[in-house]
């Protein structure tokens, strides 16, 4: 799926119809015990903005807790309270993340990773111990483990927590 709308690009009453990584959800209840708001924030690789849902029947919460990827539907509007923007959800329908390029929704890193590749190429044919050597080389001559290796992230929001940041912390 190709990603339209970067958050970058979101300005005051622009109306939001795209898929966005949700983080930080919170459910809070109103002061009337019943209503629940859901407030969270909507991201991607160029930044992040708070958003929120409001009135989420009690038979969504649990669902709305778990979903990592969701196309939202809404529009930007200004918080009373300090003036700030954020986006005001009315639609939130999961996605599937295979379906979706990573690059779009986290950062990258900026160094070259082949290079960073060859690095670890070099320092597992330095290793003099054999079994720690063929137990790194059935990971690292697997192509495919390879590729997904050089794009993970190492963590999720401190150490190098962007595409490629595995390879770079490793």
């Amino acid at each position: 799926m190709v990603k339209k709308q970067m958050v970058t690009d979101l300005n005051l009453n622009t109306r939001i119809n795209d898929i966005f990584f949700l983080k930080d959800v919170e459910f809070r209840v109103r002061r009337d015990k019943k209503t629940i708001d859901m407030f969270f924030k909507i991201a991607d690789k160029t930044g992040e903005i708070e958003a929120i849902n409001w009135d989420v029947s009690d038979d969504k919460v649990e669902k709305l807790s778990k979903i990592k990827f969701a196309r939202a539907q809404g529009y930007i509007t200004k918080k009373k309270s300090d003036g700030t923007l954020q986006a005001t959800i009315s639609s939130l329908t999961e996605t599937a993340p295979l379906d979706l390029d990573y690059s779009d929704y986290l950062p990258q890193s900026k160094k070259d990773l082949d290079k960073l590749m060859n690095i670890v190429d070099s320092n597992i044919e330095s290793i003099k111990n054999i079994h720690l050597k063929k137990l790194l080389k059935t990971f690292f001559d697997d192509q495919e483990f390879v590729e997904k290796f050089k794009k993970a992230p190492a963590a999720t929001k401190v150490h190098q927590p962007y595409l490629g940041g595995l390879l770079e912390h490793t």
